[in-house]
């Protein structure tokens, strides 16, 4: 016959039960304190990972008012209300973190002395008040609002550095342009692609080249790569964008981007959900937004010059410009601008309100 089993003895087994977590819990204390904020964002992104082979457009039938969260989104907005209950507000949307993230993506230690803080200062300072007052983010919308600053103000760093240390960008010539402009919805996207097609009349910037400057010059195919990572990160946060905006980073994009290095782009108010600061710009001027403009565009010659030094097309093309902002900023275009031809879109406005 078998043997009976031996009595077993539950505080024992409590015991061996709690040695363990014990030695579990010193275990993962001993671990250096960068490797949880790593590990937490691998796991992020192998949720996200998971989920991106969700339908392109996957807003329910007849609504495009609640759009889809993956898993990986609602559990950091879930953790990050939190962390927020406990007064802990993650990421920093500190105006001097800011700045200090954007130096540092811009290998800088300083702002370069061609930049004018108070040409930004001001208004990133009614920015951040209004995200932290009014915008209602979760914790991905204040990485998305931390990430679009700091890029935004990277770049800006960038332009006036390459200013400082060449003299010949600010010689370039800037051809008047031919500008774009009216409500959203009402064709500028389309009409700036269409025409941007005839390569040998026009000349439009691209997101890579807006999105991407950098410290050397000819590293073209790294930049296209960058401008394209980001596009595809972003695309997986909000995958039915390109239902209502065509989008690449080897396309042609708007000005905005570039009113984004004066914290002034209404592209901001609108992804942030920060309209309170939309109407405070309805009242600004933006002579300073156009000279940087300008500036932007004399690099953008320059860096052409340089990647292909055989090509002098530049020349002979007119840049072709589009934003709908430009309705808000139409004198100040036209004082930088003088003989700049203006294309202003129409369109049945209870159609584009519809749209």
């Amino acid at each position: 016959p078998l043997a009976p089993a031996p009595a077993r003895h539950p505080h024992r087994t409590h015991r061996r039960q709690g040695m363990v977590l014990s030695a579990l819990v010193d275990f993962v204390l001993g671990w250096p304190p960068w490797l949880f904020p790593f590990l937490a964002g691998a796991v992020v992104m192998l949720l996200i990972d998971i989920h991106q082979k969700k339908p392109k457009f996957i807003y329910p039938e007849g609504s495009m008012l609640q759009p889809h969260r993956p898993f990986a989104i609602r559990a950091i907005n879930y953790f990050g209300s939190a962390a927020a209950a406990i007064g802990i507000l993650w990421p920093s949307l500190d105006s001097k973190d800011l700045v200090k993230q954007a130096l540092e993506g811009a290998g800088l230690d300083t702002e370069p002395a061609a930049t004018d803080k108070g040409s930004y200062g001001n208004s990133l300072e009614i920015l951040l008040e209004v995200l932290e007052n009014e915008a209602r983010l979760t914790t991905l919308g204040r990485l998305v609002a931390q990430g679009m600053i700091a890029k935004s103000l990277t770049n800006r760093f960038l332009l006036d550095h390459k200013f400082e240390i060449d003299d010949r960008i600010r010689k370039e010539k800037v051809k008047p342009p031919v500008v774009i402009l009216g409500l959203p919805r009402t064709g500028t996207t389309f009409l700036h692609g269409l025409l941007s097609q005839d390569r040998r009349m026009f000349r439009s910037p691209m997101l890579w080249e807006l999105t991407c400057l950098k410290k050397q010059e000819k590293d073209r195919g790294e930049r296209i790569k960058h401008a394209t990572n980001d596009l595809e990160n972003f695309l997986k946060l909000a995958p039915n964008f390109r239902a209502f905006h065509d989008i690449s980073a080897i396309m042609p994009e708007e000005c905005t981007v570039i009113f984004q290095q004066g914290v002034m782009a209404q592209s901001m108010s609108f992804c942030l959900n920060a309209f309170t600061f939309d109407r405070w710009l309805m009242d600004q001027g933006f002579d300073s937004i156009m000279r940087r403009h300008r500036r932007m565009l004399q690099y953008l010659q320059f860096d052409e010059k340089e990647i292909d030094p055989s090509s002098r097309e530049t020349k002979s093309r007119d840049w072709l410009l589009k934003s709908p902002q430009y309705l808000m900023m139409l004198q100040e275009l036209i004082d930088e601008y003088p003989k700049a031809q203006i294309v202003w879109t129409h369109r049945d406005p209870t159609q584009v309100l519809g749209s």
